[in-house]
C-alpha cells in the first residue's frame, strides 16, 4: 500500500515538474518596434504586436492552457498504465486493467480534441460570416 501511494506521489510530482516552464535567457525580443521587418509586417497590414488583447485572444490562451493539461494527464495515464502492464508480472487480470486505461486514455483524447476540431470549424465558419472574408 505504501508502495502505491509513494509511486502515485511520484508521478504527480513529476508531471507537475515536467510541466514547469523554465526560461533561463534573458535577452531582448528578436523584433524590436525599429526593425525592418517590424516596419514591414506593419506596412502590410500585421499590426498584431500593437493590438490589444481582446477576451477571446484571452479565451484562446485558456482553451490553449486546458488542452496542455488534458496532454500532461493523458501522459500520466500512459505511463502509469504501461507501469502497471510492466509489474503484472503475467497477471491477467492486471494486464487487461492496463489495456483498458490505455484504450481509455487515447477514447478520452480523440473525444477532446475532437470537440476542440468541432468547435474551432463552427467558430471559423461563424467568423466568416458574420466578419465576412478575410480577404474583403
Amino acid at each position: 500500500m505504501k508502495k502505491k501511494i509513494f509511486s502515485i506521489h511520484f508521478l504527480v510530482s513529476l508531471v507537475f515538474f515536467l510541466s514547469l516552464n523554465f526560461s533561463f535567457v534573458s535577452a531582448q525580443t528578436p523584433f524590436e518596434n525599429t526593425s525592418g521587418l517590424f516596419n514591414t509586417g506593419s506596412n502590410a497590414g500585421y499590426n498584431k504586436a500593437l493590438r490589444e488583447k481582446t477576451t477571446i485572444d484571452f479565451i484562446g490562451n485558456i482553451i490553449t492552457a486546458l488542452l496542455s493539461f488534458i496532454g500532461i494527464v493523458f501522459l500520466g495515464y500512459m505511463i502509469y498504465a504501461g507501469y502497471l502492464w510492466m509489474i503484472a508480472r503475467g497477471d491477467e487480470q492486471k494486464v487487461t486493467k492496463a489495456k483498458g486505461m490505455i484504450e481509455q486514455a487515447i477514447i478520452g483524447l480523440v473525444i477532446v480534441f475532437s470537440a476542440y476540431a468541432i468547435t474551432e470549424f463552427v467558430s471559423e465558419q461563424l467568423s466568416t460570416y458574420t466578419i465576412g472574408q478575410s480577404g474583403d
